[in-house]
């Protein structure tokens, strides 16, 4: 290898690697996020559905109630107590959903709002007097992510900015979110993950894979200058200790970094 193509190297070497020390600082930095997001993620004070007492023996069979309520065809039915004294049907066709008292068989307009409260005041153990506003959630977002798989929901916003996500149909919470998790969750999926998008538009993917590409170009280039420039006299760096490590810790650097970013990519 000529001493220009050497100087070539070189000089490419530094100069990518000042640019592609941008994202990767990005992505090493906000990865601290991660741990910070697991040890203050608000947690439920329960974490198992509330117990049922489901005294069928006093409610209306349910072909009777369909026919009642003019149903032709159901994707699913089931009981679920609204509150102590009152069970309720829930039954949804298609994306319909509709409760109706299992006693009489009228439709309750509220149900999927009592069905909420309840569960929502279980898990978190707070009086239903402190939810602020119900909606449904059918698509991801900053506050809450693909990471929960799970759609639709129901998104609660209670007091104090403390938001639960609900899947009623199994009465599970999914989900606790607040102001501080959100902030961290956005910053980690547009450092971290580089995700500016729940949709993964084509653009992100290719920024990405240039990243990579660089990535492992340079961690190829910082190999074979090692190689070349170990053994030359005027290269040995012996004054100076700081390039002298760092040449030798980018061996390692890049034998992981290559491994990494294969992967990745």
């Amino acid at each position: 290898m000529s001493a220009s193509t050497l100087k070539t190297l070189l000089r490419a070497h530094r100069w990518i690697g000042l640019i592609l020390c941008v994202p990767l600082l990005l992505w090493a930095v906000t990865g601290v996020l991660h741990p910070i997001m697991s040890a203050t993620q608000p947690q439920p004070t329960k974490r198992m559905p509330p117990p049922q007492v489901l005294d069928l023996t006093v409610v209306r069979p349910l072909p009777a109630v369909l026919q009642q309520s003019g149903y032709q065809h159901i994707t699913q039915a089931q009981v679920v107590q609204l509150s102590q004294n009152q069970l309720a049907y829930r039954i949804v066709d298609n994306q319909t959903i509709g409760y109706y008292a299992a006693d009489t068989g009228q439709p309750l307009p509220q149900g999927e709002q009592q069905h909420l409260s309840r569960l929502v005041a279980w898990y978190t153990d707070r009086p239903v007097s402190t939810i602020q506003h119900i909606q449904r959630v059918d698509q991801f977002n900053d506050d809450y992510p693909s990471v929960n798989r799970i759609l639709p929901v129901w998104r609660v916003d209670l007091e104090h900015g403390l938001r639960a996500y609900l899947d009623p149909s199994q009465d599970r919470l999914v989900t606790l979110s607040n102001d501080p998790k959100y902030w961290m969750s956005r910053l980690f999926r547009l450092g971290h993950t580089w995700s500016w998008d729940e949709a993964q538009l084509p653009a992100d993917r290719w920024l990405k894979t240039i990243v990579l590409l660089g990535g492992i170009g340079i961690a190829i280039v910082g190999l074979l200058l090692f190689i070349r420039l170990k053994n030359r006299k005027g290269q040995r760096l012996v004054s100076r200790p700081m390039q002298r490590w760092h040449r030798r810790m980018g061996v390692v650097a890049a034998l992981f970094a290559i491994c990494w970013m294969l992967s990745g990519l």
